[in-house]
């Protein structure tokens, strides 16, 4: 019982933040097709990191208290690792702008 609650209050949880994430975008972005892109763009990663904690609790790794921490190692590094490809990535075009002009000597 305590786990399909668990599973209830992440579905809520991240119902709650999507919906007012779509609301937003629908709010402030006129265009169909770029509409749907930031909301697939925002949609596909929760959904698989939801899956992802949902295996990790199911195989009770993290349940294991010997060393080295397990939490750390697969919740927060991968956390850290996914916002850091998530902000490069998006930046991606600014930071090759940013990088021409530092570099170039001329």
């Amino acid at each position: 019982m305590l786990e399909n609650s668990y599973y209830l209050l992440s579905a809520l949880m991240l119902c709650i933040v999507l919906g007012a994430y779509i609301k937003q975008v629908i709010v402030n972005i006129s265009d169909t097709k770029a509409r749907l892109k930031k909301i697939i763009f925002a949609v596909i990663p929760f959904a698989l990191w939801l899956v992802y904690l949902s295996l990790i609790q199911g195989s009770s790794i993290i349940q294991d208290l010997n060393l080295p921490p397990k939490f750390p190692i697969l919740i927060l590094l991968p956390l850290v690792i996914l916002f850091v490809l998530f902000y490069f990535f998006k930046n991606l075009k600014h930071q090759y702008y940013y990088w021409s002009i530092v570099l170039d000597f001329e």
